[in-house]
């Protein structure tokens, strides 16, 4: 590793959750068009940018007056393109520069200072620059700055408290010592027509958001679903149990704390009255720095748990807090230290505390879902806890030897605990993975696979709505299309406030052809959400296709597979309404998206998969991949 000084600026833009709620591909082009001039400029002040990871923006630079320039400069250009721009739709980018130690490796920078920058920016206000101490000692005297003390401040994660200055910015925001202009004029000159277009871009794309807007106002039931899910998820509390730190020295327990976190999550997850975050869509937060009001924004949650565990040997303890997400505010906590034969009762009382601070009471039927603990033998909880860290890593990078790891961890636990229903449905669902993911057409049908374990699971455990909907999808697989329509019914009924089964009933509709009352299900299910998951939008999208919607299905889609690039079923739907549209180019770039995620798959391998009643809707649905151009 090799170690230097730099000048490190950090940018993002403020509000970016919001504005990709809103309108995600207009902002995701405009944030693409915004980093380009930004990278242009960073590279004439002699920077390099070093990563951009969704909104942000780090660079590094030999000197602090390059970098005060260039964050200048970026400032102005940034604020005549919001100008030109509605003010909901308007980026606007806080920057943070430091001058500091950095570590260097594979020509990313690690260390100190970029921590520093990050919070300089977090500090900056909207189209605002902050500067630490010692970058404001840099460039005193040389650049004429109208500059701001604004004390020493404590920030998160870096111990001691950093000087902070902020620049005043004016329409002659920098002038060298001497009152010359530090940037030439030729320089600002070479800009204008690039300006010109980019301003002239931005425009247009702006007017067609409105349009759509304005045709979907009037002419989509989405948008009135939409509504409808901000209206009646905000009558319950939803949650977020964010992945627990693990305090044990030790990254061979990670699996052990990654489990801990996802057992709370699947005890909330059984009670009506609250609807949880999928630990899928968590994990993703591990390690991360968190905002609570990001996770607000980001999820629609009103609540997070979060929590440490320091394993050592058979001892453990487990530090749990429930947060409220708007305010910041601690509602409980609680730090248990307790000998490893006490973790089932343990994760029952912080189950219990968690309901009383929420103020959620459980029914009879509820309650008797808690009767049985999942396991009473502590290693086949542990083999369990490992196959989950496995098949997590397997859905993270695709890699089928990780889910044979899965499925051998997944046995054992079975070897040692037989009555282990979650661990014989875990079995069923990876190797559901194995044969969705494979995707070759001479494989058969892959049910004989999975459903043994869904049907041992369910026998084991009868009342898991969980394990319920994975023999739902047995029933489709069969082609006992009658028992699935009714099982899906009876989990419509039983389970009104559980979006997750009202999905899975209104997909199984959509199997037997029945795409009105599939669509009706798919909206209760999307108006109890309060952000619709990724896979969510695959259904929806064949539910509003086949009702001759197709324009809307492609503007549901073509979010979904922003949203969740890995997800294959979004990008299968979209290849083949784009193909019904007659938008032959976009169908074959999509084709290309699938080939990248499952390079195995062919165009009759979605007979497989979505196991349709109607087979001439399967043969169109195989002639369109093909014309796209999947084999």
């Amino acid at each position: 590793m090799e170690r230097k000084l730099a000048a490190i600026l950090s940018a993002d833009v403020c509000g970016y959750s919001r504005l990709v709620e809103d309108d995600d591909e207009a902002t995701i082009r405009s944030l693409q068009h915004h980093h380009a001039m930004m990278r242009t400029e960073i590279e004439d002040q002699h920077g390099r940018v070093v990563d951009s990871p969704g909104d942000n923006l780090l660079a590094e630079f030999p000197s602090v007056v390059d970098a005060v320039r260039c964050a200048i400069n970026m400032q102005e250009a940034l604020r005549a393109l919001n100008a030109a721009t509605a003010v909901g739709r308007r980026m606007d980018f806080r920057m943070g520069i430091t001058v500091g130690d950095v570590v260097v490796e594979d020509e990313k920078l690690y260390g100190n200072g970029v921590n520093i920058a990050a919070r300089l920016e977090s500090l900056a206000e909207p189209g605002g620059i902050c500067l630490s101490g010692n970058a404001h000692e840099q460039v005193e005297g040389k650049l004429e700055l109208d500059m701001r003390y604004d004390g020493e401040q404590m920030v998160k994660n870096i111990t001691k408290p950093i000087s902070v200055w902020r620049i005043s910015l004016s329409d002659n925001d920098m002038r060298a010592a001497d009152g010359a202009l530090a940037s030439p004029p030729t320089k600002r000159l070479k800009w204008s027509a690039w300006w010109q277009w980019m301003v002239g871009s931005l425009i247009v794309m702006a007017a067609i958001v409105l349009l759509m807007r304005g045709y979907h106002a009037t002419n989509s039931s989405t948008g009135a679903a939409s509504s409808g899910a901000e209206m009646t998820a905000s009558a319950r509390p939803a949650v977020l149990v964010l992945p627990f730190s693990n305090l044990s020295n030790d990254a061979e327990q990670d699996y052990f704390v990654n489990g801990i976190a996802e057992d709370i999550t699947t005890d909330l997850s059984k009670l009506d009255g609250l609807y949880v975050v999928s630990t899928n869509a968590a994990v993703k937060l591990k390690g991360a720095d968190v905002d609570y009001r990001a996770l607000r924004d980001e999820f629609g949650v009103s609540h997070a748990v979060e929590g440490s565990v320091r394993k050592i040997a058979d001892h453990v303890r487990i530090s749990v807090r429930l947060i409220d997400v708007n305010g910041g505010k601690h509602l409980w906590s609680e730090r248990y230290d307790f000998g490893l034969s006490e973790i089932f009762a343990i994760q029952d009382e912080v189950r219990g505390k968690i309901l009383t601070a929420l103020r959620v009471n459980l029914s009879s039927l509820e309650q008797r879902r808690f009767e049985r603990a999942p396991t009473d033998n502590l290693e086949a909880y542990d083999y369990y806890l490992r196959g989950l860290d496995a098949l997590r890593r397997a859905r993270e990078h695709q890699k089928p030897e990780l889910r044979n790891e899965a499925i051998g961890l997944f046995e054992r636990a079975i070897e040692i605990d037989p009555k282990y229903a979650m661990a014989h449905a875990t079995i069923g669902i990876t190797k559901y993975l194995q044969w969705f993911y494979d995707g070759k057409s001479d494989q058969g049908n892959g049910v004989g696979l999975f459903a043994p374990h869904y049907e041992k699971a369910a026998a084991l455990a009868p009342n898991d709505a969980r394990i319920k909907s994975l023999v739902l999808r047995t029933r489709v697989f069969e082609g006992d299309y009658d028992g699935a329509s009714a099982l899906a019914e009876d989990m419509a009924s039983n389970y009104p406030k559980n979006p997750d089964l009202l999905f899975d009933a209104g997909t199984t509709m959509i199997t037997i052809g029945s795409y009105e009352r599939a669509l009706e299900l798919l909206e209760r299910a999307a108006a109890l959400y309060p952000k619709r998951p990724p896979y969510s939008y695959a259904m929806y999208g064949i539910a509003l296709h086949m009702l001759g919607r197709s324009g809307e299905a492609r503007d549901l889609l073509r979010e979904a597979t922003l949203r969740s690039p890995q997800f294959l079923g979004n990008h299968l739907i979209l290849t083949i309404v784009y193909d019904a549209l007659d938008e032959a180019d976009d169908a074959k770039a999509q084709a290309k998206h699938i080939v990248r995620i499952s390079p195995e798959f062919r165009a009759q391998s979605i007979n497989r998969i979505f196991s349709l009643k109607d087979k001439s809707v399967v043969e169109n649905y195989v002639a369109a991949l093909r014309r796209a151009g999947l084999p």
